[in-house]
């Protein structure tokens, strides 16, 4: 009952409210059509002192309609929110009108007659519980009815709202908005208030709706599945509770006691026997069917009990399997979570499994790319490899051939050296012969000195025009000169013209004029033969050290050749085992995708710029080498051309000064002659 007067209170509140709030509009409605002409003029008048007075008068009023407007749309929403509650309400309270009709409804068909035991208290319980169902099935009747009132206004609070829209567009009065404001907090206050007594009262509501639950619960208990509580409740049912069957059992048993002690009053006529007779009959009788209905009674107890310990039973069995669907049903959910976040993690491990091979084929794309640029560089390699050996293979044999020259022209220079040497040798000889000669035919040389002298002048200045030349020759090849008996194809000449004639053949005078003239020629000989030897000789130490300087070099490049090689072995390992890891990640890539870390792929990646880098690095230096020993062999070879060329221009000036002396030395043999 207490629920019901605060359902009613709050109902009787909110239409008391909103009876107000009707009012209030209604009465600012009024306001504003009366003063709208006398405030326009008193807004114009006091607004002309302005430079703008009219626009900014209606720039107030806009702003001013915008806000009613604004608050008379809130306070719509606010109804239309306050209708759609109390909708949802009334359909709740029609759900659970129909769900107990519907309980009702089987209860009655369940109800099979008065078999079941009850009592007073449960028929008190049942008059109250139909007293509270009438009272809330009132309480719902005024409900709709204050529902319906309440849409009734809500429409003609739309109605007002558009007209005092209107009204407001059409007049330019201002409103004050402290007040407007201040009626805002009080309306939403209002609301607040109302919708935590509309929360309350639900919350009331289902309470009372779980206590006619019990109730109801109860009833059938005590009074039996098998009666109609509705029929009992409007008394067309012949149900008896407790209270009355015991009632009725009494008056039963009463009338049995009377008709004991009527059947069992004796006559006086009869006798003493036939009293006792019909006195131990009645007693019998009377005892048997006390007997019977204390039997039936308890054989009623008997059956109520056994229900009773079967309904406990099916309950307890029933209350097991509620706890155990309970428990699947737990199980059910938390399996569903699990399985969600299951779901949710291998969703997020296939994003990163797709985002894993999509870095995969970039890097396998990269890779790829890279094992292209290897062979590529590592055909330029090959190639440049092929080039260096190619020019190693020519500079080899540029350096034998230029061996070979040069031993040629030591081998040469060794014959030439042992030449001279040779014609040293026999002009000492033929000097110390003419020295003895000489100190006898003194008066005889004193007439030839002077044509002597020009000889040795002319000779003097051949040599001093003849270039000096420094050349090497080792102290073996010294000795092998001195050793060496050859033959020279000018003192050959010499001979032939009548250098080395016998003594014999002419006179004693002729003979010493001409040794005097020999010993000179020979003397003049010797020197020029000493100059071109010490020349030589020089030629043939600069030549020495090109050659040592040479070999040097030589050796040295072949050093760094075989190092070359060494260090293409190495690289060319190396780029095998590139090749492998990269056919290793292939595969691997091949088999899954997701199983390839990014760390050793960055790593590979690294290593391979890290190679790729230290053999372009290798590759110029390589080239710097290249073109520096190409310099080298050319300037060798050009030192080598200018060597030949003053070895040449040496001869070429011997041979002259050696004409010039012959040509010089034959008038003077025919003027001898």
């Amino acid at each position: 009952m207490s629920s019901g007067d605060t359902v009613r209170d709050q109902f009787s509140a909110l239409q008391r409210q909103q009876k107000e709030r009707l009012n209030q509009l209604q009465e600012k409605s009024t306001k504003k059509k009366v003063p709208t002409i006398d405030a326009s003029n008193s807004m114009n008048f006091e607004v002309d002192s302005g430079p703008f007075p009219h626009e900014e008068n209606n720039n107030v009023i806009a702003s001013i309609i915008a806000v009613q407007q604004e608050n008379q749309s809130e306070q719509l929403r606010e109804l239309r929110d306050e209708n759609g509650r109390l909708r949802k309400l009334l359909a709740e309270k029609d759900y659970e009108i129909d769900y107990l009709r519907r309980i009702q409804e089987e209860e009655r068909q369940a109800f099979t007659g008065p078999n079941a035991i009850g009592g007073d208290a449960i028929a008190t319980k049942v008059v109250d519980l139909s007293k509270k169902n009438r009272e809330l099935s009132a309480e719902l009747e005024s409900e709709r009815a204050k529902l319906k009132k309440l849409s009734i206004k809500c429409k003609e609070l739309e109605l007002m709202t558009k007209n005092a829209n209107v009204d407001v567009r059409q007049s330019s009065a201002p409103v004050d908005e402290n007040k407007t404001e201040k009626e805002m907090k009080e309306l939403r206050d209002k609301l607040k208030d109302l919708q935590a007594r509309h929360t309350e009262a639900k919350s009331q509501l289902d309470i009372s709706k779980q206590e006619l639950k019990k109730t109801q619960k109860a009833l059938e208990k005590e009074v039996g599945d098998t009666v109609n509580i509705q029929a009992i409740l409007n008394g067309t049912s012949n149900w008896r509770g407790r209270q009355q069957q015991i009632i009725a059992l009494q008056e039963k048993l009463n009338e049995f006691k009377a008709r004991a002690t009527r059947s069992s009053s004796p006559s006086l006529n009869e006798d003493w026997d036939g009293n006792l007779l019909g006195s131990k009959y009645d007693e019998t009788s009377s005892s048997s069917a006390q007997q019977r209905h204390r039997d039936e009674i308890r054989r009623m107890e008997r059956e109520r009990k056994d229900v009773l310990e079967q309904q406990k039973q099916e309950l307890q069995t029933l209350r097991t399997e509620h706890q155990t669907l309970k428990d699947k049903f737990e199980q059910s959910k938390t399996r569903n979570t699990v399985l969600s976040n299951e779901v949710k993690t291998l969703r997020e491990q296939l994003k990163a499994s797709l985002e894993k091979s999509k870095h995969d084929d970039e890097l396998v794309d990269v890779l790829l790319k890279q094992q292209q640029q290897m062979k590529t560089t590592q055909e330029q390699i090959q190639k440049d490899l092929d080039v260096k050996s190619k020019i190693t293979t020519e500079v080899e044999q540029t350096n034998k051939l230029d061996q070979m020259k040069q031993a040629n022209m030591v081998k040469q220079l060794q014959l030439i050296v042992d030449q001279k040497e040779m014609k040293i040798r026999e002009l000492e000889m033929h000097l110390d012969e003419n020295r003895i000669k000489y100190e006898r035919d003194n008066s005889d040389a004193r007439l030839s000195n002077g044509k002597l002298n020009d000889s040795l002048a002319f000779v003097n200045i051949t040599s001093r025009h003849t270039p000096v030349q420094s050349v090497t020759v080792a102290p073996m090849q010294l000795t092998a000169l001195k050793q060496s008996s050859t033959t020279d194809a000018v003192l050959s000449r010499l001979e032939k013209s009548g250098f080395t004639t016998s003594l014999n053949n002419r006179p004693s005078s002729a003979v010493n004029i001409k040794r005097s003239s020999d010993d000179k020629d020979l003397q003049c000989m010797n020197a020029a033969l000493e100059v071109e030897r010490s020349r030589l000789v020089e030629f043939i130490q600069t030549l020495q050290k090109r050659l040592d300087t040479s070999n040097a070099h030589h050796v040295e490049q072949e050093n760094k050749l075989i190092e070359q090689r060494k260090m293409n072995v190495r690289l060319e390992k190396e780029m095998e085992k590139i090749k492998l890891d990269l056919n290793n990640v292939k595969n691997r890539t091949v088999k899954g995708r997701g199983a390839v870390p990014l760390s050793k792929s960055s790593s590979t990646q690294s290593n391979n710029h890290e190679t790729i880098e230290e053999l372009e690095m290798r590759l110029t230096l390589k080239t710097d080498e290249n073109d520096a020993l190409k310099n080298a062999l050319k300037s060798m070879l050009d030192a080598k051309e200018e060597d030949l060329k003053l070895y040449n221009e040496t001869i070429q000036s011997v041979k002259d000064i050696f004409l010039q002396g012959i040509q010089h030395y034959k008038p003077l043999q025919t003027t001898t002659d």
